[in-house]
């Protein structure tokens, strides 16, 4: 074991060792940081993509659009591809926007109030830049949501 010893602390003396070992080692930290970079970099364009499929969707509950029920569709099929990637604070504020579509006495303002929060959301989770890793939601927060073609109510 003594030898061994020896042979380590005579590597570790020698300044070729270093000269090889430095340079390995900064060449390795560089090309992880500029993995990393990359792969935020992909997740925003990701992000961004599919957060602006949502908005343009949302206008399908608020907006005077003549295929408001083909925006719902849309947004509710956006909203099943958000759970593979939206933070739960998305998840959160669509879904309380959902029910309160839902509610009897929901207001316009409540509605609106309710987009404004999703929006805030996306672009509160846009500009964070961070990888999300864990979650708190569970299957059942995860509403399965159908909206009827010949709606009643008002323009929400």
């Amino acid at each position: 074991m003594d030898k061994a010893f020896q042979i380590i602390i005579k590597i570790l003396s020698d300044v070729d060792f270093w000269k090889i070992f430095i340079p390995a080692i900064s060449a390795i930290i560089a090309w992880h940081l500029n993995e990393k970079s990359k792969r935020l970099h992909e997740e925003f364009i990701r992000k961004e993509e599919r957060y602006r499929n949502l908005l343009n969707a949302l206008g399908g509950f608020y907006s005077k659009s003549e295929n408001k029920q083909e925006l719902r569709k849309k947004f509710l099929k956006e909203l099943e591809l958000a759970w593979l990637y939206c933070p739960d604070e998305i998840i959160d504020s669509i879904n309380s926007f959902l029910e309160d579509l839902k509610k009897d006495k929901s207001t316009e303002d409540s509605r609106r109030l309710a987009i404004k929060n999703i929006i805030f959301s996306m672009r509160k989770d846009l500009l964070s830049r961070k990888i999300i890793k864990k979650t708190r939601l569970k299957a059942n927060n995860y509403k399965l949501i159908a909206f009827e073609e010949n709606e009643n109510r008002g323009n929400p």
